[in-house]
Protein backbone atom coordinates (compact mmCIF):
# COMPACT_ATOMS: atom_id res chain seq x y z
CA UNK A 1 0.00 0.00 0.00
CA UNK A 2 0.97 3.80 -0.63
CA UNK A 3 0.94 5.99 2.86
CA UNK A 4 0.58 9.69 2.00
CA UNK A 5 2.29 11.46 5.38
CA UNK A 6 1.76 15.14 5.31
CA UNK A 7 2.18 16.72 8.47
CA UNK A 8 1.81 20.29 9.39
CA UNK A 9 2.50 20.38 13.33
CA UNK A 10 4.30 18.80 15.81
CA UNK A 11 1.26 16.39 16.96
CA UNK A 12 0.44 15.21 12.94
CA UNK A 13 4.46 14.32 13.03
CA UNK A 14 3.69 12.00 16.53
CA UNK A 15 0.49 10.58 14.50
CA UNK A 16 2.34 9.63 12.15
CA UNK A 17 5.05 8.05 13.54
CA UNK A 18 2.24 5.92 15.19
CA UNK A 19 0.65 5.06 11.74
CA UNK A 20 3.88 3.98 10.20
CA UNK A 21 4.15 1.87 13.66
CA UNK A 22 0.57 0.87 12.88
CA UNK A 23 1.31 -0.31 9.35
CA UNK A 24 4.78 -2.42 10.30
CA UNK A 25 3.58 -3.95 12.99
CA UNK A 26 5.53 -1.90 15.44
CA UNK A 27 2.89 -0.22 17.10
CA UNK A 28 4.40 -0.41 20.69
CA UNK A 29 7.57 0.74 19.38
CA UNK A 30 5.94 3.72 17.71
CA UNK A 31 4.01 4.48 21.09
CA UNK A 32 7.24 4.32 23.01
CA UNK A 33 9.18 6.87 20.66
CA UNK A 34 6.07 9.02 20.48
CA UNK A 35 5.95 9.09 24.09
CA UNK A 36 9.79 9.85 24.92
CA UNK A 37 9.53 13.03 22.49
CA UNK A 38 6.54 14.00 24.25
CA UNK A 39 7.88 13.68 27.62
CA UNK A 40 11.31 15.51 26.09
CA UNK A 41 8.95 18.52 25.27
CA UNK A 42 6.70 18.61 28.49
CA UNK A 43 10.16 18.31 30.56
CA UNK A 44 11.18 21.19 28.13
CA UNK A 45 8.23 23.29 29.07
CA UNK A 46 8.61 22.76 32.64
CA UNK A 47 11.92 23.94 32.64
CA UNK A 48 10.79 27.24 31.19
CA UNK A 49 7.29 27.51 33.08
CA UNK A 50 8.86 30.64 35.40
CA UNK A 51 10.69 32.20 32.42
CA UNK A 52 9.49 36.10 31.39
CA UNK A 53 11.65 36.66 28.71
CA UNK A 54 10.63 35.37 25.37
CA UNK A 55 12.90 36.84 23.28
CA UNK A 56 11.25 37.61 19.67
CA UNK A 57 12.32 34.51 17.21
CA UNK A 58 12.33 34.84 13.55
CA UNK A 59 13.05 31.41 12.01
CA UNK A 60 13.94 32.21 8.03
CA UNK A 61 13.30 29.33 6.22
CA UNK A 62 14.77 30.86 2.76
CA UNK A 63 17.34 33.28 2.29
CA UNK A 64 16.52 35.44 -0.50
CA UNK A 65 13.68 36.39 -1.06
CA UNK A 66 13.07 35.73 2.77
CA UNK A 67 10.32 33.10 3.39
CA UNK A 68 8.59 33.21 7.45
CA UNK A 69 8.24 29.95 9.06
CA UNK A 70 5.22 27.56 8.64
CA UNK A 71 4.38 24.22 9.64
CA UNK A 72 5.82 23.08 13.09
CA UNK A 73 8.72 25.75 13.12
CA UNK A 74 6.74 28.12 14.99
CA UNK A 75 5.41 25.40 17.55
CA UNK A 76 9.88 24.44 18.09
CA UNK A 77 10.13 28.24 18.28
CA UNK A 78 7.00 28.12 21.59
CA UNK A 79 8.53 24.96 23.23
CA UNK A 80 12.15 26.45 23.19
CA UNK A 81 10.70 29.77 25.61
CA UNK A 82 10.52 32.11 22.30
CA UNK A 83 8.05 34.23 21.03
CA UNK A 84 6.57 32.35 18.01
CA UNK A 85 4.45 35.13 16.66
CA UNK A 86 6.58 35.65 13.06
CA UNK A 87 5.06 32.35 11.68
CA UNK A 88 2.20 30.49 11.10
CA UNK A 89 2.48 27.05 13.09
CA UNK A 90 0.44 24.14 10.83
CA UNK A 91 0.58 26.72 7.14
CA UNK A 92 2.98 26.37 4.66
CA UNK A 93 5.68 29.12 4.98
CA UNK A 94 5.14 32.46 3.17
CA UNK A 95 7.20 35.17 1.62
CA UNK A 96 7.67 38.13 4.29
CA UNK A 97 8.96 41.27 3.74
CA UNK A 98 11.97 43.86 4.72
CA UNK A 99 9.31 46.15 6.50
CA UNK A 100 7.65 43.22 8.04
CA UNK A 101 10.82 41.68 9.55
CA UNK A 102 11.69 45.39 10.72
CA UNK A 103 8.30 45.45 12.51
CA UNK A 104 8.55 42.28 14.09
CA UNK A 105 12.57 43.71 15.28
CA UNK A 106 13.60 40.22 16.26
CA UNK A 107 16.07 39.82 19.41
CA UNK A 108 17.34 36.08 17.64
CA UNK A 109 17.66 35.41 14.42
CA UNK A 110 17.74 31.80 13.07
CA UNK A 111 18.46 31.18 9.77
CA UNK A 112 16.84 27.68 8.85
CA UNK A 113 16.87 27.58 4.70
CA UNK A 114 14.93 24.50 4.07
CA UNK A 115 17.32 21.41 3.43
CA UNK A 116 20.23 23.01 4.25
CA UNK A 117 22.31 22.08 6.81
CA UNK A 118 25.04 24.92 8.46
CA UNK A 119 28.12 24.53 6.29
CA UNK A 120 25.63 25.12 3.14
CA UNK A 121 23.90 27.89 5.45
CA UNK A 122 27.41 30.05 6.09
CA UNK A 123 28.59 29.13 2.50
CA UNK A 124 25.02 30.81 1.07
CA UNK A 125 24.98 33.74 3.09
CA UNK A 126 28.17 35.72 1.55
CA UNK A 127 26.10 35.16 -2.17
CA UNK A 128 23.02 36.10 -0.51
CA UNK A 129 21.18 39.36 -0.37
CA UNK A 130 19.27 39.77 2.31
CA UNK A 131 16.78 42.04 3.35
CA UNK A 132 16.68 45.92 3.94
CA UNK A 133 17.50 47.23 7.05
CA UNK A 134 18.90 43.86 7.99
CA UNK A 135 22.05 45.59 9.87
CA UNK A 136 19.78 47.84 12.41
CA UNK A 137 17.53 44.82 13.50
CA UNK A 138 18.40 44.15 17.38
CA UNK A 139 19.16 40.44 16.58
CA UNK A 140 22.09 41.75 14.47
CA UNK A 141 23.22 44.26 16.50
CA UNK A 142 22.94 42.08 19.43
CA UNK A 143 25.33 39.50 17.49
CA UNK A 144 22.45 37.02 18.07
CA UNK A 145 22.24 35.41 14.50
CA UNK A 146 22.72 31.80 14.58
CA UNK A 147 22.85 29.07 11.58
CA UNK A 148 21.19 26.05 12.02
CA UNK A 149 20.95 22.36 9.90
CA UNK A 150 17.32 22.80 8.97
CA UNK A 151 17.60 19.26 7.11
CA UNK A 152 17.96 17.92 10.40
CA UNK A 153 15.82 19.46 13.09
CA UNK A 154 13.47 21.92 10.65
CA UNK A 155 12.54 20.87 7.74
CA UNK A 156 11.95 16.91 7.93
CA UNK A 157 9.01 15.63 10.13
CA UNK A 158 10.27 13.51 12.33
CA UNK A 159 11.24 13.21 15.72
CA UNK A 160 14.35 15.02 15.48
CA UNK A 161 12.44 18.17 15.56
CA UNK A 162 12.75 17.90 19.45
CA UNK A 163 16.48 17.83 19.72
CA UNK A 164 15.93 21.24 17.49
CA UNK A 165 13.18 22.67 20.03
CA UNK A 166 16.09 21.25 22.60
CA UNK A 167 18.72 23.41 20.82
CA UNK A 168 16.69 26.52 20.20
CA UNK A 169 16.27 26.17 23.81
CA UNK A 170 19.79 26.46 24.64
CA UNK A 171 20.13 29.60 22.32
CA UNK A 172 17.18 31.31 23.01
CA UNK A 173 17.52 30.56 26.82
CA UNK A 174 21.37 29.82 27.38
CA UNK A 175 20.92 31.25 31.18
CA UNK A 176 18.74 27.82 31.85
CA UNK A 177 20.29 25.38 29.05
CA UNK A 178 23.80 26.12 28.58
CA UNK A 179 24.97 27.60 25.16
CA UNK A 180 24.60 25.59 22.28
CA UNK A 181 27.44 23.29 21.36
CA UNK A 182 29.22 24.33 17.94
CA UNK A 183 28.52 21.32 16.32
CA UNK A 184 24.46 22.13 17.03
CA UNK A 185 24.60 26.29 15.76
CA UNK A 186 26.83 28.18 14.89
CA UNK A 187 26.91 32.25 15.51
CA UNK A 188 26.76 33.66 12.16
CA UNK A 189 29.41 36.47 11.76
CA UNK A 190 28.58 39.90 10.50
CA UNK A 191 30.86 40.08 7.58
CA UNK A 192 28.82 36.76 6.31
CA UNK A 193 25.72 38.99 5.97
CA UNK A 194 25.14 41.29 3.32
CA UNK A 195 21.53 43.53 2.30
CA UNK A 196 20.18 44.35 -0.85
Amino acid sequence: PVVSLEPNTIADIFDNISAVGELTGRAVEARRVVDGLAARLVALAAHLATVERHPRTLMLEWLEPPFAPGHWVPEQVAFAGGDSSFGRAGSKSVVTTAEEIQDYAPEVIVLVPCGYYTVDILRALPGARLPAGWHDLPAVRGKEVWAMDATSYFSRPGPRVVDGAEILARILHPEIFGAPDESEAARVDAELMRTA
